[in-house]
């Protein structure tokens, strides 16, 4: 399993050595952040061109919005999988309002990074995956956004799942960023 913020794939050649990566790693479910819909039949390609069987994928965008750049791109700033095992159960998750639990702040979720909530099924035993993107800087703002997703994700799963028996795996890009003089949960 891996987690990679893909940066928009800016550096040239980054497509095929992040599948180099994924190929010797032996990686069979690959979460990328900061992936554009253009990218997904490139990366699929390079997956392929090196017989990986990474033949399941999904994704889900920031609130299903697009946005274009001054040069006329369109980015929609997708978290994808892509998986060697089936994937279902294909969501993103937490809408709406989000409170920060230590100011009591409120944000707007339109605003923030989307979740990708999955279940893959690896020979019958399923394992839930939520893949995250959190808000970035090194602010005070940014913080309470970053505290404000991480306790919405910790609600929702304790909502819908059964702690006990569900197999969950949280990963992403989470930007904690501390200040180096305290571990306040950045």
């Amino acid at each position: 399993v891996m987690s990679f913020n893909a940066e928009d794939f800016a550096a040239s050649g980054s497509i095929n050595d992040v599948a180099d990566f994924v190929q010797s790693e032996n990686v069979n479910v690959a979460v990328f952040q900061e992936i554009q819909p253009y990218d997904e039949n490139r990366l699929t390609s390079a997956f392929n061109s090196r017989n990986l069987q990474l033949q399941y994928s999904a994704h889900c965008t920031l609130n299903n919005k697009t946005y274009s750049s001054s040069d006329n791109n369109i980015f929609s700033d997708y978290i994808m999988v892509w998986s060697a095992f089936p994937v279902s159960s294909v969501s993103s998750i937490i809408t709406g309002n989000v409170t920060d639990p230590v100011s009591g702040e409120t944000f707007d979720t339109d605003n923030l990074r989307p979740v990708l909530r999955f279940r893959v099924n690896v020979n019958g035993q399923y394992l839930w995956f939520y893949g995250a993107h959190q808000k970035s800087m090194p602010d005070s703002t940014s913080q309470k956004k970053r505290r404000a997703q991480a306790s919405a994700l910790r609600m929702y799963i304790q909502n819908n799942h059964n702690l006990s028996t569900d197999k969950i795996v949280i990963l992403g890009d989470m930007n904690t960023m501390g200040d180096g003089k305290n571990r306040d949960g950045g």
